[in-house]
């Protein structure tokens, strides 16, 4: 499958042509990417193609006492001729796939270097270096320390580990390549004190001791398994000692765009509500949406690395759905503090309601892709429901309560902010799956939602 996305309407006639000659390269390295992730993938596997299917978790964790690299996040797994267990290095298994991704960066490194960005080509240079050596921690620093002058910027790797449900330790390949699109700014920075100053953490006085800064930008190219996500947003680094030099946002605004009318339908044929569509202004609150989520995400796991260390598979899945109600809970101190509105609150809880609906169906269908996002989302849509915020009508439309939803979220974020704390993979477990009984409303619903989200 081609793991490669590409955008054509991203206007770049504000770049200067050196710039764009860059963005002509590096889409090489980001197809590249795609190419490997499609190796890595396996929806059929919990832990995709980086543990043979056969060899169960059980057996996995015995075979790593004795070889550590098996839980390397940059190994395959794999049964050779005479039937051992081995831990192949990425360097070595996509040694020519690294090699090409190699070449476009240091190809483009130069560009920088002459326009009086040195700093961004010794990033390039290491980066292609620590594919190599299957280790990414210096360029990483290095990219931590660029200011955001520089307009066209690429991040690729092995970086997620949503793919691997069994560890949650595994890295697939992404890459995304984008321009600088500056709105928003000084509204992030609003969410990021506020989430600084009330998410909980496990360090006493820690909670504001590192640098977070967010970028907002426009996706030219994604590879790997942004290409199979799409995401909104991301955070980097993933590594926890990295993130000690500091934590930067990425905010993909015409990918949130582009899932508006998607949002759009849900809400009329599910929610029913009577309100006044405003194209800008509801593409404003998905992008809003998206930045307190990942903000409070970023947050709350810099607060708790070591209970996310503990917690292991489920960690993606709590974390992820603490983010979502985080962020709507930082929202409202917003309202408060007269930074929104009460009427820009409420379209922000309808865009929430319509995101998680649409989480449920990826969950109902099986994406492997989406399944962290898929659990939390049927985890707080059947809390909701249970709690009353969300009533089916007789038609299978739901009503919205927005006390009962606010007072839901608040016990939610409670119940989620004790389970994170006390770090027991077994209670976050039981949790989500006493969250999993669907109502027959839902199921009623299930066929309208999945041709909205699969097929429209």
């Amino acid at each position: 499958m081609n793991y490669y996305k590409e955008y054509t309407d991203v206007d770049l006639s504000n770049l200067k042509d050196w710039e764009r000659q860059a963005i002509e390269i590096f889409k090489d390295a980001v197809k590249v990417c795609g190419d490997i992730y499609d190796k890595q993938k396996n929806s059929n596997c919990p832990g995709g193609n980086f543990y043979p299917c056969e060899i169960s978790k059980e057996q996995l964790e015995t075979f790593a006492k004795e070889n550590p690299e098996i839980f390397s996040p940059y190994t395959m797994v794999e049964i050779d001729q005479m039937g051992k267990i081995s831990a192949v290095k990425y360097s070595q298994k996509f040694e020519k796939e690294i090699a090409q991704i190699s070449e476009a960066i240091e190809k483009a490194a130069p560009l920088y270097e002459q326009n009086g960005f040195s700093l961004y080509s010794s990033y390039l240079r290491q980066l292609s270096k620590d594919l190599k050596n299957d280790s990414y921690e210096e360029s990483e620093k290095i990219w931590l320390k660029i200011d955001w002058k520089v307009n066209v910027d690429i991040k690729l790797g092995p970086i997620e580990t949503y793919q691997d449900k069994l560890f949650g330790i595994k890295r697939a390949f992404q890459a995304n390549l984008r321009i600088t699109d500056k709105q928003y700014q000084g509204e992030l920075e609003g969410f990021i004190s506020v989430a600084k100053a009330i998410l909980p953490s496990e360090k006493d006085g820690a909670k504001d001791d590192f640098i977070l800064k967010v970028r907002t930008d426009k996706v030219i190219a994604m590879g790997g398994w942004h290409a199979d996500f799409v995401p909104r947003t991301s955070s980097y680094p993933r590594d926890e000692l990295v993130s000690k030099e500091g934590i930067r946002i990425l905010v993909y605004t015409n990918n949130i765009i582009s899932k508006q009318a998607m949002h759009k339908k849900i809400i009329d044929e599910f929610l029913g509500l009577d309100f006044e569509f405003n194209e800008q202004k509801f593409g404003e609150t998905l992008i809003r949406l998206a930045m307190l989520h990942e903000v409070a995400e970023t947050v709350s796991k810099s607060n708790h690395q070591g209970a996310r260390n503990k917690i292991g598979g489920q960690a993606d899945a709590v974390f992820e759905a603490h983010a979502d109600l985080a962020g709507i809970e930082i929202a409202s101190i917003q309202v408060l503090k007269g930074v929104l509105t009460a009427t820009e609150y409420k379209f922000l809880v309808i865009a929430f309601i319509a995101r998680i609906l649409r989480g449920w169906a990826f969950r109902k269908k099986g994406e492997y892709a989406l399944s962290a996002y898929g659990d939390g989302h049927q985890m707080i849509l059947n809390y909701l429901l249970r709690k009353g915020g969300l009533i089916f009508t007789e038609n299978n439309s739901i009503e919205l309560d927005f006390q009962l939803i606010f007072t839901g979220i608040d016990l939610l974020i409670k119940e989620l902010s004790v389970l994170i704390t006390e770090a027991d993979a077994n209670k976050i477990q039981e949790f989500f799956l006493e969250y999993a009984k669907d109502s027959k409303n839902l199921e009623m619903i299930q066929d309208k939602l999945f041709k909205i989200v699969f097929e429209d």
